[in-house]
C-alpha cells in the first residue's frame, strides 16, 4: 500500500512538470553561456586573467568530452560561452534535461579546474542545427577560421537545413 501511494505521488509530480515533454530533434548545438563570470574572475584572479580562464574553459570542455557520458562531436569556446555540436542526443531529446545536465556538468568541471572559491553557473539553450545558416553566421561575422571547421562538419554529418 505504501509503495502504491509513493508511486501515485511520484506520477502526480511528474504530471506537473510543465516542460518535460518538450523535445529537440538532432542534430543540434547546446550553447552554455557563463553567468557573472567577470565578477568571479576579477575577485579571484590576478590580471591578466584571460589566458588562465581560457585554458580552464578548454580543460572543462575536455573533461566534458571524457567523463560526462555525452557524445558531442565538436565544441568551440568563445569568451565565456561553450558550444557543443551533437548529431545524436540522450534523454530522448528532453530539452530541460539536456540544458540542466550539460550546464551543471560544465560549471562543476570549470569550478574544479580553476579552483574557484565561489560558485559559477552556466545557462544553456538548444540551437537547432541549420548547417547553411551556421556557416553564413560564422563566415559573415569575420571569424572565417571557423568556417572550415563547419564545412568539414557538414561533410561528415551530411546535415540538411531544418528550414
Amino acid at each position: 500500500m505504501a509503495d502504491r501511494n509513493r508511486e501515485r505521488l511520484y506520477n502526480k509530480d511528474r504530471d506537473r512538470e510543465i516542460y518535460a515533454d518538450i523535445k529537440a530533434i538532432p542534430p543540434l548545438i547546446v550553447r552554455a553561456d557563463g553567468r557573472n563570470f567577470r565578477r568571479v574572475l576579477s575577485d579571484e584572479f590576478e590580471k591578466p586573467y584571460y589566458e588562465r580562464f581560457a585554458k580552464g574553459m578548454a580543460k572543462a570542455v575536455a573533461i566534458f568530452f571524457e567523463k560526462s557520458g555525452f557524445d558531442p562531436k565538436l565544441a568551440y569556446i568563445l569568451s565565456d560561452e561553450i558550444n557543443c555540436f551533437f548529431p545524436q542526443i540522450p534523454f530522448k531529446g528532453r530539452i530541460e534535461k539536456l540544458d540542466s545536465v550539460i550546464a551543471s556538468f560544465l560549471a562543476s568541471a570549470l569550478t574544479i579546474v580553476l579552483d574557484f572559491k565561489e560558485a559559477v553557473a552556466f545557462d544553456a539553450r538548444i540551437i537547432l542545427f541549420a548547417a547553411e545558416r551556421m556557416f553564413w553566421n560564422i563566415s559573415c561575422s569575420g571569424r572565417q577560421k571557423h568556417g572550415d571547421t563547419i564545412l568539414m562538419l557538414m561533410d561528415i554529418t551530411d546535415c540538411k537545413s531544418l528550414d
